[in-house]
């Protein structure tokens, strides 16, 4: 299966039951989430093989989770 990652607030959670709900994405996608309010960082190696990207956008005073961060180990050929 591909893989989406969505790093995001509370509203992550509901975003990616809602993906999931519709079957064809359902079929080709696993999901797997990271909070970032609770500082939950995505594993480089994770970010580095991923085929979608869902995130909040974060400043750099959030460290390995900031959106300058993620963006730099994303997969290059992943879905932003």
């Amino acid at each position: 299966m591909k893989q989406c990652i969505i790093s995001a607030n509370c509203q992550g959670i509901p975003l990616g039951k809602q993906l999931l709900s519709f079957y064809p994405f359902a079929c080709e996608y696993e999901v797997d989430i990271y909070t970032n309010f609770t500082k939950t960082a995505v594993p480089y190696s994770i970010l580095a093989s991923c085929d979608i990207l869902i995130y909040q956008r974060l400043g750099d005073s959030w460290g390995e989770i900031s959106e300058k961060q993620l963006l730099a180990n994303v997969n290059p050929k992943a879905k932003v």
